[in-house]
């Protein structure tokens, strides 16, 4: 008997399942919101030069008569060396004829570096591009902040997911969820008080407790779903993390403040703290552990409440037979190194995912370069997820695509869309053609995001399943830390960046051409299957294998059950 042998007979997908799914579900917005906070916390504010000597000017007066001017445009970097002091005498005044823009410019003036800025807060009050001064020769300290954190996401994925399985689920999730209020609370109020170095090791951390609370938060909810249902649960569990990316532009736009906009994303999880006490723990997890006697109370709860009650005489120790002798044991990542075509899937695989993550990642942020009003191009960027996972659920379960016409797709979609932005950057006339072309490229990114989770699952024995999608997402997370210095490749071209998300994506699209079809296949379950899976020689005892369609996840044995359960 096996645990999700259990799970059917205790209602599979019932009541209290969906209740779980939709309330850690909801772990994903605040998840989303940070992971994705820096669109706006490090928004581009409009600057130039400020003279402390020229205070009592306009700010328009102070550029114009101390910023270098080249090709109409001012300097935001740079200013003549000048004694300032004197323009503030009537003399200067009688000599300009007080015209500031008639001041003549001596070309054997030297040059100075600013060091002070003056930020147009039309749009933001302060972001933290504004709050420290980080423009010009310290420009770059905003994306590598973005950098960081993805860092500190990679980091905590696999942490915490080591720790989950130590100490259980709901007490790390509880931890993490803890730590997210705590540092994130704590780097807003760095923000008012101290230096931009802290406010980014705060983030570093928030990212590191943001991916162990999404990572546990998914295992727990998965654990308990029946097998059948686990595929299509999942992927429509990254609409949680969508929602988030939603709300936060439009917090941004009511608060559009730095202090304010970190706090108010951390704030309202405080209420989610008492899942503790609302939440069981994995009972897949306690059995694991030998924890019997909670692991049945857990599930005694559950069917109770989904009215499929279990009789007295049931108990999981007598009914799990060490989840089982017969089962293929974990083998090692260097098992699937060894095979020469699992191999190279698992090559194949692993660019698949860096390139999503990479894709995903840079299109969500490229929200300020699109032009036009950043809080409805991030809205959209968000908004348009919620198709792309629809449009997966139809797709990648058909016969006739499947899950490779289904990636290989997603990726060409994203990829040429991206592509075909380039000519319209930079080009306000053409500003509603390239938002339309641009959320189309993150339809197609985060559809391949989607599908890449189940296709490398499939394709993988299972004995090496775990190791495998965990090495593959491991890429997805190198890919996301690299897309935030990738952007800054604007500077040099502003096409640059796509040109880069858009042929990666493309060639990804046609490797994907090299992997074999999974829909409707008998998965493997041993090395030797995973080498074979795909070929004519494959499948030749599928009686030992399971179906991908899930139509072979029913009971290997009955557990007995009350009428009115069996009513149901």
């Amino acid at each position: 008997m096996k645990f999700d042998d259990i799970l059917i007979q205790i209602g599979g997908l019932g009541r209290v399942q969906i209740a779980l799914y939709v309330l850690l579900g909801l772990l994903g917005i605040p998840c989303g919101m940070q992971n994705l906070g820096m669109v706006f916390l490090g928004a581009s504010m409009p600057h130039w030069c400020y003279i402390p000597e020229l205070s009592n000017l306009d700010p328009k007066d102070m550029q114009k008569l101390s910023a270098i001017e080249e090709d109409g445009k001012f300097s935001s970097c740079e200013i003549y060396d000048r004694n300032y002091t004197w323009y503030n005498s009537d003399a200067a005044l009688e000599s300009l004829n007080g015209s500031f823009s008639s001041h003549p410019t001596n070309k054997t003036e030297g040059i100075l570096e600013c060091t002070w800025w003056h930020f147009n807060t039309s749009e933001f009050h302060s972001t933290v591009q504004s709050q420290w001064s980080l423009v010009c020769s310290k420009a770059y300290v905003k994306p590598l902040m973005q950098t960081l954190y993805m860092c500190g996401f990679l980091v905590g994925a696999i942490t915490f997911g080591i720790l989950s399985d130590k100490y259980g689920r709901l007490k790390i999730l509880s931890v993490c969820l803890l730590l997210q209020i705590v540092f994130a609370v704590a780097a807003a109020l760095v923000s008012i008080y101290s230096h931009y170095i802290l406010f980014t090791l705060l983030r570093v951390v928030v990212g590191m407790v943001t991916a162990g609370l999404f990572t546990v938060t998914f295992v727990l909810v998965m654990e308990v779903i029946p097998p059948r249902f686990r595929t299509y649960t999942g992927l429509f569990y990254q609409g949680f993390f969508a929602a988030g990316f939603c709300l936060l532009p439009a917090i941004s736009y009511a608060l559009r403040d730095l202090f304010y906009t970190q706090l108010a994303m951390t704030l309202p999880t405080v209420i989610f703290l008492s899942y503790y006490w609302i939440v069981p723990e994995s009972p897949r997890w306690l059995i694991l552990k030998r924890k019997y006697k909670e692991a049945e109370s857990i599930l005694r709860r559950i069917a109770a409440l989904n009215k499929c009650p279990l009789t007295d005489d049931f108990t999981v120790e007598s009914l799990i037979s060490a989840e089982n002798a017969s089962e293929h044991k974990p083998v090692g990542i260097k098992s699937l190194l060894s095979k020469p075509r699992m191999r190279s899937r698992g090559l194949l695989c692993a660019y698949a995912w860096f390139v999503c993550g990479l894709t995903y990642y840079g299109t969500s942020f490229s929200a300020e370069k699109l032009g036009g009003d950043i809080f409805l191009n991030s809205l959209l960027s968000g908004l348009v997820e919620f198709p792309a996972y629809v449009v997966c659920f139809f797709i990648t379960g058909h016969p006739r695509i499947g899950r490779k016409y289904s990636l290989a797709g997603s990726f060409f979609v994203g990829g040429v869309s991206l592509l075909a932005c380039i000519p319209l950057l930079n080009q306000p006339d053409k500003h509603i053609l390239l938002l339309v072309l641009a959320n189309i490229g993150k339809l197609g990114c985060s559809a391949a995001f989607a599908i890449v989770y189940i296709f490398t699952a499939e394709i993988f024995p299972t004995v090496v399943r775990a190791a495998s999608v965990g090495g593959c997402s491991l890429c997805a997370r190198i890919g996301a830390l690299l897309s935030s210095p990738i952007m800054e490749l604007w500077s040099y071209w502003f096409g640059l960046p796509y040109m880069l998300f858009g042929a990666l994506a493309v060639v990804a699209g046609g490797l994907t051409f090299l992997l074999p079809e999974s829909v409707n296949a008998v998965l493997p379950e041993t090395v030797e299957d995973g080498e074979m899976f795909g070929s004519k020689l494959y499948g030749e005892n599928p009686s030992d294998q399971i179906p991908a369609n899930n139509e072979g996840n029913k009971p290997s044995a009955e557990i007995p059950l009350t009428e009115e359960c069996a009513s149901n």
